[in-house]
């Protein structure tokens, strides 16, 4: 495994990095794969805190091991990968998955969106999806 880091365009200057341990496919005794977030430029590190509800107006997941974890560009063919734009300030998309850590089931893999830099994060519609703005 490697650890894949994440350059958030429409705030890099304020210091935010989104890694995760990632190596493509995934074989079932690898450990698991986890998304975490910085706003200090790497200083404390903290999981995606998960959407309290999903698109369908049902609870995403609760618990101590209830995170969003986001795929990244390593298994770009499969999903698409984080997305930020320098001109659209905070606003990140990706697709990935809430629980204990990253599913590469694509049944279980729905798109998000976060509007304030990657803090908070809602469900924009189940599967993962090819989205751009900017």
């Amino acid at each position: 495994a490697r650890r894949e880091r994440g350059k958030v365009l429409s705030i890099a200057s304020r210091g935010l990095s989104l890694p995760s341990l990632s190596a493509g496919r995934r074989a079932q005794a690898d450990p698991p794969v986890r998304t975490v977030i910085s706003f200090d430029m790497g200083g404390a590190w903290q999981e995606l805190s998960s959407p309290s509800l999903g698109v369908d107006g049902k609870g995403a997941c609760s618990g101590k091991k209830c995170h969003l974890h986001l795929h990244g560009f390593t298994e770009m063919l499969d999903f698409a990968p984080v997305y930020s734009y320098r001109n659209a300030v905070g606003i990140l998309m990706g697709s990935g998955n809430v629980g204990a850590s990253l599913s590469f089931d694509r049944h279980e893999t729905s798109t998000y969106m976060s509007r304030d830099g990657g803090l908070t994060w809602v469900e924009v519609k189940k599967g993962t999806w090819i989205y751009e703005y900017g």
